[in-house]
């Protein structure tokens, strides 16, 4: 049940002309174990059968490289987003609204932004690097890069390997090319 349900069975007891308070369908919902949640991304309608094995093998790489004290990261591209006046998610305190187009075509955008994040799995830390560019091998080796140089060779610096983790997209921009958990053990140079 969404707001517009909510606002709905508010609509039918008005008409029913029963007096009730602004949040009575809210409260009895909240009584009954309601919440409003988002959908989780969960279900999978392929099964592979190797996902066991393989997220296995990335859990004893990890490990591994833990142990001995190597960075463990794990990449991912972002949203995409379009770049100029355009409505975006979310509020912000503000005295007015601002005003944005009204459709967001990406023919009136200045450009397309890229997030890619970078997550360093021991430390419970993120780093993001954002670009204008495609998401190819080489955006994806100069984000690497950016957070090398950035956070990682002073957190890591007498170590010479980084354990990428990746999926699906991601992977395939590192090179690896290969799909679901993909955990690829990098050199250094």
């Amino acid at each position: 049940m969404d707001a517009e349900d909510v606002a709905h069975v508010e609509s039918a007891v008005d008409a029913a002309g029963l007096s009730r308070r602004a949040d009575t369908v809210r409260r009895l919902l909240r009584q009954q174990g309601y919440v409003l949640r988002a959908n989780r991304k969960r279900l999978n309608k392929k099964l592979d059968p190797d996902r066991d094995r393989q997220m296995r093998y990335v859990a004893r790489k990890r490990r591994a490289f833990q142990k001995a004290g190597l960075p463990v990261i794990s990449v991912d591209a972002k949203q995409r987003e379009l770049i100029g006046n355009f409505k975006h998610p979310g509020q912000t305190w503000r005295q007015r609204a601002l005003d944005v187009w009204e459709s967001d075509y990406p023919t009136d955008a200045e450009g397309v932004a890229i997030p890619y994040g970078i997550y360093d799995v021991t430390r419970n830390t993120g780093f993001v690097v954002v670009d204008m560019a495609h998401q190819t091998p080489e955006f994806v080796e100069a984000a690497l890069h950016c957070w090398w140089l950035k956070e990682g060779q002073k957190i890591y610096e007498d170590k010479n390997h980084v354990l990428i983790e990746a999926i699906e997209g991601a992977a395939m921009a590192i090179g690896a090319g290969c799909g679901n958990g993909v955990a690829r053990p990098t050199s250094l140079a």
